[in-house]
């Protein structure tokens, strides 16, 4: 079984805006996981002891290290103990394809939608001028 997770804190504002989005992939993840995907949250003051737990299961069951910086952190755990982070778009859209490890193209629900990559877009002459800056937040995520 897989292991989608989610470590917040209810003081972050980051955390606060991706709550929403995070909810309806949890419902996504039910729905179209078929019971394939385990999805947890530990909030980093209330649920300290369980994550630390968690963690210990981890490292003796795999060896793996379950590590955060900052939050929000997203992580998955695959069947065989390796550790993913998430570091994307926090959309429902995206959050549930990464959950689901669907192809990007796919969207929640099982419609296709077409992205163009730069290469086909040269083709067609168009061109790309958006340019994505994050700024570094007081929480250490963004």
């Amino acid at each position: 079984m897989t292991t989608v997770g989610k470590i917040y804190s209810d003081n972050c504002i980051h955390c606060k805006k991706m709550a929403k989005d995070w909810e309806k992939m949890k419902k996504h993840v039910s729905k179209l996981g078929g019971g394939d995907v385990d999805v947890r949250e530990f909030e980093t003051t209330k649920d300290a002891a369980e994550l630390d737990k968690y963690k210990t299961e981890l490292k003796e069951k795999y060896g793996g290290d379950l590590t955060y910086d900052g939050v929000p952190s997203l992580f998955k755990v695959d069947r065989n103990g390796k550790i993913e982070y998430y570091g994307g778009e926090r959309s429902e859209k995206a959050l549930t394809n990464w959950a689901l490890e669907q192809d990007k193209n796919v969207v929640a629900g099982g419609s296709k939608k077409r992205v163009k990559t730069r290469k086909q877009n040269r083709k067609t002459g168009k061109k790309i001028n958006k340019r994505r800056t994050k700024k570094k937040s007081s929480c250490g995520f963004w």
